[in-house]
């Protein structure tokens, strides 16, 4: 079996564990802080890999990083299974598809909006009931500082994207303006 068959088949056993969707919300913080513990520490995931090291050692120490993420209790017995059954190399995959499953399973879009200056909390608040009307869907949003655009904003979604750049409307008058002068000049 391929290791994403494998890690599948744990994410959504972890998922069928999982009673409410606080739990998915809490199981996915817990992931996020989990990979960026071992994103700034690399050598924990060796280590919690390496099977030459005592089972007890490998706990202990999955233990206090565990603490540190606060995760629910079906996250830490799947990752006390992995532990035990020398598996912790597939925690990473099975993290990356959690992450793409979970906004699915709690009906939420992942939106960024690229603009130039940032947005106040009121014109963030009314962006997200705005996306939320428009995709019947919870909105989880990130607002990056983009001073290439030169004003307006852009906002994608789904594999979407939405320009309402000042650099996108030039862009547009510049080609409007090219093809009239081709139209009454030529070539």
């Amino acid at each position: 079996m391929k290791i994403h068959q494998v890690a599948k088949k744990y994410t959504l056993a972890l998922h069928a564990a999982i009673t409410d969707r606080e739990e998915l919300q809490r199981t996915d913080r817990a992931y996020r802080t989990f990979m960026q513990i071992c994103t700034a520490e690399p050598k924990l995931l060796r280590f919690l890999c390496n099977p030459i090291v005592p089972l007890s050692a490998r706990q202990a120490v999955l233990e206090t990083a565990l603490q540190a993420c606060t995760p629910p209790p079906a996250m830490e017995a799947l990752a006390h299974l992995l532990l035990k059954r020398n598996r912790f190399s597939l925690l990473p995959v099975i993290v990356s598809q959690y992450m793409e499953q979970v906004d699915t399973w709690l009906n939420r879009v992942e939106v960024t909006v690229y603009t130039t200056i940032p947005l106040t909390e009121e014109l963030k608040a009314k962006m997200e009931q705005s996306l939320k009307n428009f995709t019947g869907s919870t909105i989880r949003m990130e607002c990056i500082i983009d001073p290439a655009i030169l004003g307006g904003l852009i906002v994608n979604m789904q594999g979407f994207s939405f320009d309402f750049s000042y650099r996108n409307r030039l862009k547009r008058l510049k080609e409007k303006l090219l093809t009239e002068e081709m139209l009454v000049y030529g070539d």
